[in-house]
């Protein structure tokens, strides 16, 4: 399995976040299933997926969360997930290139 497909069904066993509160719970869940599978799928993240934030953000009468932390699997970098939660949406979780950069005055959820 690809660590692609691997955070995506990861992002599928979520439930939608029904409001701005439930978007921190929703991270939480996601942490947690990783940390669940990390072994199975041998991967790992950092920071510790679902990674660093910038927080919460407006958009218009909706809310969201953006996320972003270093992947590898069995030591080799994979690439860059992003995850976005948005209020009454599904989770969605994206591998992007190494190339990608994680924004510096990203901060990690416990941080914020």
């Amino acid at each position: 399995m690809s660590a692609a497909f691997a955070l995506r069904l990861l992002a599928g066993a979520v439930p939608i976040p029904s409001d701005e509160t439930a978007l921190l719970s929703v991270t939480a869940a996601l942490a947690r299933a990783f940390r669940a599978d990390a072994m199975t799928a041998r991967l790992a993240a950092d920071p510790p997926f679902p990674g660093s934030t910038v927080g919460i953000e407006r958009i218009g009468e909706s809310a969201r969360l953006v996320c972003a932390c270093r992947v590898s699997s069995n030591g080799v970098p994979l690439g860059v997930a992003f995850t976005v939660l948005v209020v009454g949406r599904a989770a969605q979780v994206t591998l992007a290139p190494l190339s990608v950069s994680i924004e510096p005055t990203w901060q990690a959820l416990g941080e914020k």
